[in-house]
């Protein structure tokens, strides 16, 4: 359950309760009247959200005038009636504007998502030499690599240039940190290495690896749009993720250095591990805007170009 709460000028008041009342069939509003702005509060159900957001976008509120604010509800009394408790609605069920503001607060890149970068990496860099797989998931634990791509992806649906740019600068930053880590994990430990290469190293450094990496990356790109399109980023969606991603980049910068100073046949498995890594982000990309399309998130207006020329001669 929502609440949303709707702050308009007084000269528009008439015509959002007309139209809430007479277009959208509201009859439960609660009208607020202040000095300079009216506050008109409605509750909408979750799943109703994404096109009463939309159909307030249409007249205008919101883009060119007055502000909304959805809060979510936990109890509400007299409780909604459910009519069909059988939904077979493809629908995202929370607006473009929530998932926007929800996927933009996690891809901006701060000083602990650069921290936890590193730490996701050396765990995995020391994972993946020791052969220790329980390392490796703690490094998908740890690791924030979801939210840029989730930025571009949800970018390119809404035609956001901005979020796309961002995420992938972010993403970039990712990969370059934790390709990084790993060679200098390399460096550090050329001179202990086996013979053998340890196994986790090398299901990430072969052609099968590819293979399963596709397998693994369908779901994961589907699971990524199904959960954010139905209200959170799902924490097991975010390991999926950072296992499809983390763990090669940096087994691609440790097997170069290996590849460079101890064996050349490394080099086919930093080859190999970084293909892997490109591969994952092109499924996960395409099969995410897939879920996007299929959940029928549009892009949505922000603020209209004359509101905004608007406002910048009344503060000149």
């Amino acid at each position: 359950m929502k609440q949303i709460t709707i702050s308009i000028p007084h000269e528009k008041k008439k015509e959002v309760i007309n139209y809430l009342q007479n277009e959208l069939m509201l009859n439960s509003i609660k009208v607020i009247s202040g000095d300079n702005y009216t506050q008109i509060i409605v509750y909408i159900d979750q799943k109703k959200v994404g096109p009463f957001m939309c159909r307030l976008d249409s007249i205008g509120l919101g883009v060119t005038y007055g502000q909304i604010i959805s809060t979510n509800i936990d109890v509400l009394k007299p409780l909604l009636k459910e009519t069909n408790n059988l939904s077979l609605d493809v629908k995202s069920k929370i607006s473009s504007e929530e998932i926007y503001d929800t996927i933009s607060s996690n891809s901006i890149l701060t000083f602990d998502y650069i921290l936890y970068i590193c730490l996701a990496s050396i765990i995995a860099g020391i994972g993946l030499i020791t052969d220790n797989s329980i390392m490796i998931v703690s490094s998908m634990l740890l690791s924030p690599m979801m939210g840029p791509i989730l930025a571009f992806c949800f970018g390119t649906i809404i035609s956001d240039r901005d979020l796309i740019i961002r995420g992938l600068k972010n993403e970039f930053i990712a990969i370059i940190i934790a390709f990084t880590i790993g060679i200098l994990i390399g460096l550090v430990t050329v001179a202990f290495i086996d013979i053998d290469l340890p196994y986790e190293m090398e299901t990430r450094g072969t052609k099968n690896s590819l293979l399963t990496g596709l397998a693994f990356a369908i779901p994961a790109g589907l699971s990524v749009g199904i959960s954010v399109s139905m209200g959170g980023i799902n924490n097991f969606v975010g390991v999926a993720i950072a296992a499809s991603l983390l763990p090669p980049v940096v087994n691609s910068g440790i097997s170069l250095i290996y590849g460079l100073l101890y064996e050349t046949e490394y080099l086919i498995f930093s080859y190999y591990s970084l293909l892997l890594f490109l591969l994952n982000i092109v499924i996960i990309y395409v099969t995410t805007l897939i879920t996007f399309k299929l959940k029928k998130i549009k892009p949505f207006r922000r603020q209209s170009i004359m509101w905004k020329e608007l406002e910048r001669i009344r503060k000149n």
